[in-house]
């Protein structure tokens, strides 16, 4: 079978920037909408910052070879896993604006935890994966938000133009860490700390239009085991 297209009218404008900026314009309208499209964003940022962090980290401070770090992958890639997971029961089939702020707060922690000198490999490996619980709590309802807010008309364009952003967010963090270790002369522990704490931020962010998404989540869920 095949899907119908929603908007068989639509015809394709060889002006890709100006279609991505008139797609953000009418996520601007949205304010839950626009809000998600920037979280998304710095999710791919931080999520490249900690990659090629990581890689260096594993590198210069445990002396381990490429073919050594893959555990240290694997714990947060498995972190990652648990954390969407979650996300999705805990939802329990709508879209749970409260899980942001848990999620970015456990990436801010998980920073911190990462960045602290001294860490032997195991302790650092959990830090990794408490970072990819956060990770996913925090990306589940943004992606949702993304895919289920736009009318049908306007769902691929948005999550078109969302997918360009975050690229955008990886070149930049690519960026970001040549600027931090090299012209900045941070240590690389340090730099997990500015994941952190763009994740904190990403969290504010997101939240500040939605500030009783929190509690108004855990109430539901009183309500429903009472």
């Amino acid at each position: 079978s095949t899907v119908p297209a929603a908007d068989p009218t639509k015809k394709f404008n060889w002006n890709i920037l100006g279609e991505i900026w008139s797609n953000l314009r009418v996520m601007k309208t949205d304010t839950d909408l626009w809000r998600a499209n920037w979280g998304h964003t710095a999710f791919f940022f931080v999520a490249t910052l900690v990659q090629i962090n990581l890689a260096l980290f594993a590198q210069k401070v445990f002396h381990l070879k490429p073919t050594e770090q893959a555990w240290l992958q694997a714990a947060l890639s498995l972190g990652i896993g648990v954390g969407s997971m979650l996300a999705g029961r805990l939802s329990r089939g709508r879209i749970e604006y409260g899980l942001i702020a848990p999620g970015a707060l456990l990436m801010a922690i998980a920073g911190v935890w990462l960045g602290w000198p001294g860490l032997t490999e195991a302790v650092f490996a959990c830090g990794l994966a408490l970072l990819g619980i956060g990770g996913g709590l925090f990306i589940v309802p943004i992606v949702s938000v993304l895919q289920h807010r736009p009318s049908a008309t306007m769902k691929g364009a948005v999550q078109g133009a969302a997918s360009w952003l975050s690229w955008v967010g990886i070149a930049a963090a690519a960026v970001t860490q040549t600027l931090l270790s090299g012209t900045a002369g941070l240590h690389y522990g340090q730099i997990f700390w500015v994941c952190g704490g763009i994740a904190a931020l990403a969290g504010v962010y997101l939240t500040w239009s939605r500030p009783r998404a929190v509690p108004e989540m855990i109430a539901r869920w009183g309500k429903s085991n009472a």
